[in-house]
């Protein structure tokens, strides 16, 4: 298992644009808002007008989100995080040992 899903709602907790920056840009979620689940990695943060932009797996913007819109499909739980649970390479290294 390389990511587990954890509900944003407990963790999200960022008090301004600094936070957010560091704590989210680059992490990949789980949109439940829409008739199929949207998977998108946070890809940039508009500190001049507190947008969210997202992309999926090719780099495409898939949705943008205003910071209000955002925090309010966390607060409702429809927003997972994706965090990894392990460390990629060290499993390939470890699969590819002889016998």
């Amino acid at each position: 298992k390389l990511a587990k899903i954890v509900p944003l709602q407990a963790t999200f907790e960022p008090v301004n644009a600094d936070d957010i920056t560091r704590q989210l840009v680059g992490a990949w979620f789980g949109f439940h808002d829409t008739e199929r689940p949207l998977l998108a990695r946070l890809v940039v943060f508009d500190r001049e007008n507190s947008s969210f932009l997202f992309v999926n797996r090719a780099g495409i913007k898939v949705r943008e989100l205003s910071e209000s819109s955002f925090r309010s499909l966390v607060q409702q739980g429809l927003v997972d995080m994706l965090t990894p649970t392990t460390d990629l390479r060290a499993q390939i290294l470890e699969l590819r040992k002889p016998g």
